[in-house]
């Protein structure tokens, strides 16, 4: 048989060719392999680490994420659309349906994650603004209601009184009025302020009270679907500018900064194969068609790799570079 007999034999794409006949060997070969064998966690830790350190090193790369992060962006944009129309709708009503499941967490977990200095002062800075603005609306009618109005105008007529009489000692007792009146204003801030600091505490255990109560889990299922109605409602356009709102390119930059630290570190691969080894756990001595069998998608699964291998051995066959080397391999 000469090179090109073989050339056109190979290059059958009938389903029962040589070629699909190779990928289903391939695919029988790659499904007798153990997971361990296929991902050995020091040679990918390896091979990741470089493949990541020489895209650090990129600058082109880096460029070309970023002008795809903006052509994503822009085209949210483009879409003019919300959310909900935009993900597939079994997508969504499969959230849906996750949201309204009843579910009530760890209380002392809720504490843990809300009792946090800076959700404090958030919580600290409404507190006092809502009690000052309160205190300040229950003082401002005084003078004007219709029950302090009376006294109003009889404190307005003893001023004009002793204004009469006794000159600048009646303008002193208002002026001793204002001083009290602003006097109160700012101990209510004060005690707003000492308040909303004591309030904190409380208000922290009485949210992870009302999260964890599983007596509550229809509330909560309807606070989770408002939430996640409003999320889908979101429009594109609004979703590429806050995106941009957070600057993906110094996010980027930053990521890279801190990547290429830990690379630096000599314990880096270590971890990193660690990492998948732990990933793996006790299936990196299973074959990976006993895993698939396990799942219960081995046939269809072992047909996917076939296919896989198929479609890229198929145009690797056509290739100037495989005619050349089997002719080498023939000779």
């Amino acid at each position: 048989m000469n090179v090109d007999t073989l050339l056109e034999r190979l290059r059958d794409e009938s389903p029962d060719g040589p070629l699909a006949r190779l990928a289903d060997l391939a695919a029988d070969e790659l499904l007798d392999t153990p997971l361990g064998d296929l991902v050995e966690p020091g040679t990918t830790a390896g091979a990741w680490a470089a493949i990541v350190r020489a895209h650090l090193e990129s600058p082109d790369a880096h460029r070309a994420i970023e002008e795809r992060i903006e052509a994503h962006l822009a085209d949210l944009e483009a879409r003019a659309t919300t959310l909900g129309a935009f993900l597939p709708e079994e997508l969504c009503r499969a959230l849906g349906e996750l949201a309204d499941r009843p579910f009530a967490p760890d209380r002392d977990l809720v504490v843990a994650w809300l009792d946090r200095e800076p959700v404090r002062h958030l919580l600290r800075k409404l507190l006092q603004e809502a009690l000052v603005a309160f205190g300040k609306r229950m003082s401002t009618p005084v003078a004007d209601s219709r029950l302090t109005r009376g006294l109003g105008d009889l404190g307005r007529l003893a001023r004009e009184t002793a204004l009469g009489r006794t000159g600048a000692f009646g303008a002193l007792a208002t002026d001793l009025a204002s001083a009290v009146s602003g006097e109160v204003e700012r101990q209510i801030e004060r005690r707003a302020a000492e308040f909303a600091d004591a309030a904190i505490s409380g208000l922290l255990h009485r949210i992870a009270h009302l999260l964890a109560d599983p007596d509550l889990a229809d509330e909560q299922a309807d606070l989770r679907q408002a939430l996640l109605e409003g999320f889908f409602e979101l429009s594109t356009p609004q979703l590429a500018s806050e995106a941009r709102r957070y600057d993906p390119a110094a996010i980027g930059a930053l990521a890279r900064t801190w990547l290429g630290r830990w690379l630096e570190r000599e314990s880096a691969e270590t971890e990193l194969a660690d990492l998948i080894a732990t990933f793996l756990g006790a299936d990196a001595e299973k074959p990976l068609g006993d895993l698939l069998a396990e799942l219960g998608v081995e046939e269809i699964g072992r047909d996917a790799i076939a296919e896989f291998f198929e479609a890229r051995l198929r145009p690797f066959v056509r290739s100037e570079g495989f005619a050349g080397w089997l002719a080498d391999l023939v000779k």
